[in-house]
């Protein structure tokens, strides 16, 4: 039979890990005749192997979880105080126009 590439590592990060798949070779069995049953059939590669394991990755994703969060409330938090400020200043020109106005 013939040889199917297949990609022995996927990495969800990509390039900016500096994370590169790799393609190798993997043999099909030749007893394996059947397209049906070749298509379910798991066949590992042997001598492959990863350059980051799923426990860092894990690890990576909570942490720009995590960085993604607190810069969320940050900005959040300012844009609230930058609001409240704007309505005392509000309040103060308005307390200002009707100390100012002429009473009727």
């Amino acid at each position: 039979m013939s040889n199917l590439w297949k990609v022995t590592q996927t990495e969800s990060m990509g390039s900016w890990l500096g994370l590169q798949p790799r393609l190798e070779l993997a043999q099909v069995p030749a007893n394996s005749a059947n397209p049906e049953e070749r298509a379910t059939e798991f066949v590992p590669v042997e001598g492959g192997r990863e350059s980051t394991s799923a426990e860092a990755l894990l690890i990576v994703a909570y942490c720009i979880l995590w960085v993604v969060l607190f810069w969320f409330v940050f900005s959040t938090w300012k844009r609230q105080g930058q609001l409240e400020t704007r309505l005392a200043d509000l309040d103060r020109r308005l307390a200002r126009a009707r100390d100012d106005a002429p009473e009727s």
